[in-house]
């Protein structure tokens, strides 16, 4: 499996606010335009960030999308999310 397109899809998300914008408002929509296998896809709509790392993305995007996504206030839960210990 390349993860080259599932990270363009990502890169594409925070290079373009239109894409975001498509993204919050369909994103199976969003996602025909990438060739992506099933798993990703779901990666992807799930925002299942730990998975996406385990395959080998880029952490940085993954931060990038998850925050871009859910907004600043959702960084705790994105470090839960790969298994980091929150700042006290």
């Amino acid at each position: 499996m390349s993860i080259f397109m599932l990270e363009k899809a990502l890169w594409d998300l925070g290079d373009d606010p239109h894409k975001a914008a498509a993204y919050r408002e369909n994103p199976n929509g969003y996602l025909d335009n990438y060739i992506l296998t099933d798993r990703e896809r779901n990666q992807v709509i799930n925002l299942e960030v730990d998975q996406m790392a385990d395959d080998g993305v880029s952490t940085l995007l993954t931060l990038m999308v998850y925050i871009m996504i859910r907004g600043t206030e959702s960084f705790p839960d994105y470090l839960r999310k790969m298994g980091q210990e929150i700042p006290a």
